[in-house]
């Protein structure tokens, strides 16, 4: 295989492999040019930067879980408009259309069944 010619300013690792001088990934493939010039990178004493720093690590996780906390209210939300749903409709005085609406969901929660 060609060697390659890349000159390497940084390196850090990625989800698979690595990323050179923040613009080049570079996968885990031993028989892969830049990725033998990342190992003799290493081998001559220079350490990869982690995937992440410390602030980016805290930012993915604190993003995890705000993404988390949506989809929890959401369906909280989606539970809520069904129970208000559901009591409006069984008024004897409720609107003919959300009635409609009451039956229609009730035939499609039993093709869950």
């Amino acid at each position: 295989m060609e060697e390659s010619n890349i000159i390497i300013n940084s390196v850090k690792k990625s989800k698979y492999g690595y990323v050179i001088n923040e613009s080049l990934h570079v996968p885990n493939d031993s028989k892969n040019s830049d990725y033998q010039a990342v190992q003799k990178w290493i081998d001559a004493g220079n350490t990869p930067a982690d995937q992440h720093t410390p602030e980016e690590a805290a930012q993915i996780e604190s993003d995890k879980i705000k993404e988390a906390a949506k989809a929890e209210l959401l369906k909280v939300d989606l539970e809520s408009i069904r129970s208000i749903r559901e009591y409006i409709a069984a008024q004897p005085d409720a609107p003919k259309i959300l009635k409609d609406k009451e039956a229609a969901a009730v035939l499609e929660r039993e093709k869950l069944k």
